[in-house]
Formats: C-alpha cells, structure tokens, sequence
C-alpha cells in the first residue's frame, strides 16, 4: 500500500513490496541512490545533492528519521515494530544480510539493524501521539493563514467606508431575514418535536438515516438563503456558487447551533422553545458515543465566552461562507475579491466598535478556524456514524432546530 498522494506523506511509510528473495528484484540493478528514490516522496534539502543511502538496508535515503539516515520503507518498518511492541526471532543465528532485496527476509536483523544504525526507539510517537501532532500541524498552518489577512486589511485604513456600512447592513438584513424564529414554519417546528431522546426509536435504522438529510433540510435552506444575499456572492459563477454552499453548511450549522448555547445552563436553545442540555445529550449517547456531539458542546461554551452581538453572527456565517481554500474554485480572483470587501468591512466593524478591546478581531478570525477545524473532524463521522437512532435524533436536534 502507498501513500505517495496522501497530505500526512511526511508522516506515513511507504510500504515496501514484497520480494522474492531467492532471486533478483528488479530494482536491485546498480543504480545511484537519486536515481532510486520513490517518486512523489519530498526530500529534505540536505538531500538534493542525492547519492545518500539507507543506513540499514542501503536502499534510497528519503532523510533522517528517528535520528539515522535511511528510506521510507525501513522508517516504517521500525515504527511498527516500536509501537506494537514486536519481537523477532531469527532462524539463522542472528547473521542475515541486509540489504534492498532481501530486507524483508528476517525481520529479526533487519530491527538489529536499524538499532545499530542510530534509530532511536524512544522517539516514535504513539498512534495518539501521531494523530495529535498531525491535528497540530494543520492547526499552526491554519493559523498563520489567518494571521496573514487578518492585519493586513488595516494598513489602509481603520474608518469604516459607506461601502462598509452597506456591507454590514446587508449582512445583518439578510441574517435576520433567513434566521429568525418568525421565520420557522409550524409544520417545521412540529417535524422536529416528536423526537424523544428518553426512548429508543422502534423504527428501522436505516429508515431513521435515509430521513437524516431530509429532516436537516430546513436549516440548509436557512444557510442558502442567507449566504445568496452575501454582498458579492451572486456575482460569482454559478459552479463557484454552489461550491462554496456545499463547502459552508456545515460550518454554519456548527457555528449557528453554538449560538444558541447558554453556558449558565449548559444547554442549546432549540426553535421550538426546548432546551437540549448537555447533560441530557451526554446520558443519551454513553460514553463511547459522547466523543461524537460533545465536542461541538466544547466549542459553544468557547464560542459563548465571546458574547458576540448579532451583528458579529452575521458577519461570522458570511465570512464561513466565503472561504477562498475551497477545492476546486473556478475564478479565485473573483472570489478572494469578494472576501477582501468582507474581511475589510468586518475588521474595521470591530475595531470601530470595540476600541477598547484591541485584540477582539483576531479573536473572532481565530474562532473562525476553530470552528472550521471542529467541522471537518467531526461532520464526517457524524454523518458516517452508525449508532443510528440515537445520535441521529440529536444531530437533528442541534443541527435542525438550533440551526
């Protein structure tokens, strides 16, 4: 199996294939390690000279790992063995060769072998440990991109425009227009209320998950119809259109339902009048379940802790909506243009609002990736899930009724 294409490249091996060890293998000819090296595999700096060779099995060196010089497939190779605590037995006295052909043949010498090479088996990381570094990496990367465009719109000036003030007066019109409760119909409060989490539902599991989109098709249609009033947004193709709606929804009904939270009582208000409490969601789902709904419990009470006024709601969900990191957008330019009159108008708001609370705007654009971050981790496994009834009766509720 390889990883050639995977984004965590830098962290997954790629696996070596198996060879017939009584003969040659076709790519044991002389050859120099540059020329051997596994194509797609970035190589440090130090390497682009090429000539460096595994320091166990001579094979193409991809850089240092676990503190010696060798290839992908040995840096795998002793990662396993670290992490599920393996041992070896060699059957012909500890003596075997090792090289690019035949490394696979006694499993016993070839860890010998990395071990004398320098590989250090204190420096492999757990697969918690693995998976806790990646989310790291990505959080950092995240970070500084915000980071970057998040001052920048300042430097030109920090009174708001005319242009400003009708952005910011759209955004609000059109928030107050596609999400406030007069506009929840009966039929559509009464869709919602027949949910009951004390009680196990009889109906089939399948039945319950085939219904799952088509009971959160209220609230998508509340995101549609306010992200179409965007300043800009019709203004882009429709294919970029309807990329960054699919792209969105489920940021914007992560961030709508923690803005129902109330932190005093720890619960979301829904849009029929009820109270979701998280105790209540907590005891419903076990603890083998409660990794699934409560981290979105986790960012309300921080989302909670900003008191953001409706006018920061507003401009939040718009700035969701257009993100120019969406894969596949067609006119980026015409995109990222309509991102910079939003992140303009957004931050000057802010800083002309809240003199004296000077950070207030980093703080909005770091929640921003917060939110983002908790979306793409858990909107998959949420609707992958299959403790069916339960948790799908409570995704309905927060993600339906809060949103």
């Amino acid at each position: 199996m390889e990883y050639h294409n995977n984004p965590f490249s830098t962290f997954l091996p790629i696996e070596e294939a198996h060879v017939n060890t009584g003969g040659s293998s076709p790519d044991s000819s002389p050859k120099s390690a540059a020329s051997r090296s596994p194509p797609n595999v970035w190589l440090p700096s130090y390497l682009s000279d090429g000539g460096h060779t595994c320091g166990v099995c001579a094979d193409a060196a991809t850089g240092y790992h676990y503190r010696a010089m060798t290839c992908e497939g040995c840096k795998g190779f002793f990662r396993r063995t670290v992490q599920r605590g393996l041992s070896y037995i060699c059957r012909h006295g500890g003596n075997c060769a090792i090289d690019r052909s035949n490394r696979n043949a006694c499993q016993h010498c070839r860890y010998l072998r990395c071990l004398s090479a320098g590989m250090a088996p204190a420096l492999v990381l757990s697969e918690k440990q693995r998976v806790a570094k990646r989310q790291l990496v990505e959080e950092n990367r995240e970070r500084r991109r915000h980071d970057s465009f998040s001052s920048e719109p300042l430097k030109i000036h920090s009174t708001m425009t005319q242009q400003d003030h009708t952005i910011i007066q759209s955004l609000v019109m059109a928030y107050n227009e596609a999400f406030s409760k007069e506009n929840t119909s009966q039929n559509e409060s009464e869709e919602f209320s027949d949910l009951n989490l004390e009680e196990g539902s009889d109906a089939e599991e399948n039945a319950v998950w085939e219904g799952l989109l088509q009971r959160l098709s209220p609230a998508v249609a509340r995101v549609v119809t306010f992200v179409k009033k965007i300043p800009g947004f019709t203004t882009l193709t429709g294919e970029d259109q309807a990329l960054l709606l699919r792209g969105c929804v489920a940021e914007i009904l992560f961030l709508r339902t923690c803005l129902r939270y109330n932190s005093q009582t720890q619960s979301v208000l829904l849009r029929n009048g009820k109270h979701l409490f998280r105790s209540q969601v907590e005891s419903a789902l076990g603890g083998s379940l409660w990794h699934f709904l409560g981290p979105v419990f986790e960012l309300a009470a921080t989302v909670s802790r900003l008191k953001l006024d409706g006018t920061e709601a507003a401009m939040l969900v718009a700035l969701l909506a257009i993100q120019t990191d969406r894969v596949g957008l067609c006119d980026m330019e015409k995109v990222e243009g309509v991102q910079d009159s939003l992140l303009a108008a957004c931050k000057r708001h802010i800083v002309s609002s809240y003199p004296k609370q000077p950070i207030r705007w980093s703080k909005l654009v770091m929640k921003l990736t917060h939110i983002r971050n908790v979306a793409s981790q858990h909107s998959m496994a949420l609707l992958s899930t299959q403790a069916m009834p339960t948790i799908n009766q409570l995704v309905i509720q927060l993600f339906g009724e809060a949103a």
